[in-house]
């Protein structure tokens, strides 16, 4: 019986209605395949898309920085920059009573431990390289998160670390802040209380949590820079020039703070500028929802002026894309795989001329870019200091001969305290806020859709539908394409009592499924 019903079925190889279907050894990679190479053409043309999400008044520069507040508004919401700072609280620069007194001591500043507030439980640490004098200035300092702040400011050494920088800064006037970043460390990864820990980096722990609730790690460190920008202003610093410096992952969040924060006069990014349309092959924590659709880092970069932006050519950091770990638990074999390398500078100078064709001959003349002569040159040439003192309004500081003393060196367990300290404050943050979420889609839904009758339902909910559809899930509006649907028998899934094809139809021109 049953060959005879093999025989029938065989002699349908394909189902009516439908062209045959040639076997395919691994369906699922081809479509894999398919929506790879479809994406990527879609990451290419988002670049061309982007000026209709724009609508820049060249008129003059108040008028260039009001037309794009919209793009701002919009970018402080994809990174998740947007709780309000309590407008309290200044910089603590003590000592532990352990090891009282400055960490180094210069003849025209000191080093000082830092901590200041930022939100509810979210406190920032690093620390700080204060002027003798009142300072006439701010600068914030955010190093790779590979760095610690210390090396920055001279009191350890870092490799590939120009102390000179907050050094010849301070030696100028300027109180300089260097910030603790999240680091790319996993030893603080996981739920302590169930001994459940992970090998995702701290930066991807974050971001896993944040992103549910709409925030990111980087919007949380822009969030640090401009509560140091508070502190200074609340301890009467108000109305003098501040300026903000990063480096590698510190550039991404220094570009970002000079472009959400319009009080930071010159913005200086080392090692990070360059095209952003690989974005997806970098590390998880870079990933921001629906960034390419408006931004690159030309974009972000045009954010910045009318004010002055510094971007230095310099060397990245480079972060191999390991494969996760085969042994232990499952949790702990969670991180996501993903690579950084330095730009090339031809990319780098490419988005470059990019950003200065968005600005116009006049707003571009803000925008400099220093090429080091050695590639492999670490952020801080005496070329790009210079000009970051120019774009700040300051005379050039007079670098102390002598090498500032090193009165103490925090240890590896005091840093590693602190870091833990950083990662359990913003968990903190990001779990309240989920605790809290239902009130928050309570007012994003019922303080748009009112009750009523039942017919006029699906027009109230239209907008929030698309909302949803657009914002949330990421729907993608796909050309339109015949179905072209194709067929075969499979014998090895077929039976006495039913026949089995499998099918195939085209989604948009290039993808089937």
């Amino acid at each position: 019986m049953w060959a005879l019903a093999a025989a029938a079925f065989a002699a349908e190889a394909r189902l009516e209605g439908t062209a045959e279907l040639e076997e395919r050894t691994n369906p699922s990679a081809l479509i894999a395949q398919q929506w790879d190479d479809f994406l990527l053409k879609r990451i290419d043309a988002a670049r061309g898309e982007r000026p209709r999400r724009w609508n820049r008044d060249f008129s003059g520069p108040e008028a260039y920085a009001r037309s794009v507040g919209p793009n701002r508004a919009r970018l402080a919401q994809m990174v998740g920059a947007v709780d309000a700072r309590p407008n309290e609280g200044g910089f603590d620069f003590s000592a532990p009573e352990s090891a009282p007194g400055p960490l180094a001591e210069g003849a025209r500043f000191t080093v000082w431990p830092a901590r200041w507030g930022v939100m509810p439980g979210i406190t920032a640490e690093g620390v700080a390289v204060h002027p003798r004098a009142a300072p006439a200035g701010l600068v914030v300092i955010i190093p790779d998160a590979d760095q610690e702040p210390e090396a920055w400011a001279g009191v350890k050494s870092g490799g590939r670390v120009p102390p000179k920088i907050a050094w010849r800064l301070a030696s100028g006037g300027m109180l300089v802040v260097v910030v603790a970043p999240v680091s790319r460390d996993s030893t603080w990864s996981g739920d302590e209380a169930s001994g459940v820990m992970t090998n995702q980096p701290h930066r991807e722990w974050i971001h896993r949590q944040a992103a549910p609730v709409g925030r990111h790690v980087v919007g949380y460190e822009v969030q640090m820079v401009r509560a140091a920008i508070d502190a200074f202003a609340r301890s009467g610093g108000a109305g003098a020039p501040v300026g903000v410096i990063g480096f590698g992952e510190g550039g991404l969040v220094a570009l970002l703070a000079g472009a959400l924060d319009e009080r930071i006069r010159a913005t200086w990014t080392a090692g990070y500028f360059a095209p952003r349309e690989g974005i997806w092959a970098e590390p998880l924590y870079r990933n921001v929802h629906g960034l390419l659709t408006e931004f690159g880092d030309a974009e972000v970069a045009s954010l910045v002026a009318p004010r002055a932006l510094l971007i230095e050519a310099c060397d990245g950091p480079t972060i191999a894309a390991a494969a996760n770990p085969a042994g232990g638990p499952v949790a702990r074999r969670s991180a996501s795989p993903g690579a950084l390398a330095p730009a090339p500078v031809a990319e780098v100078r490419r988005e470059f001329a990019r950003l200065r064709g968005l600005l116009g001959e006049r707003l571009a003349a803000k925008a400099e870019m220093i090429v080091p002569d050695d590639p492999r040159a670490a952020p801080g040439t005496a070329e790009a200091l210079a000009v970051f003192f120019r774009q700040l309004g300051l005379v050039t500081g007079t670098l102390d001969e002598a090498v500032p003393a090193v009165r103490r060196v925090p240890s590896a367990e005091e840093t590693s305290r602190r870091q833990r300290r950083i990662v359990g404050g913003l968990s903190a943050h990001v779990q309240e806020l989920a605790r809290l979420s239902d009130r928050g889609r309570e007012a994003f839904f019922w303080g748009k859709v009112t009750p009523g009758a039942a017919a006029d339902w699906p027009a109230r909910v239209e907008p929030l539908r698309r909302a949803f559809s657009d914002d949330f899930v990421g729907s993608l509006a796909l050309p339109d394409a015949p179905l072209r649907p194709r067929s075969r028998w499979r014998a090895d899934l077929s039976a006495a009592a039913y026949a089995t094809h499998e099918i195939a139809f085209d989604v948009t021109p290039g993808v089937e499924d």
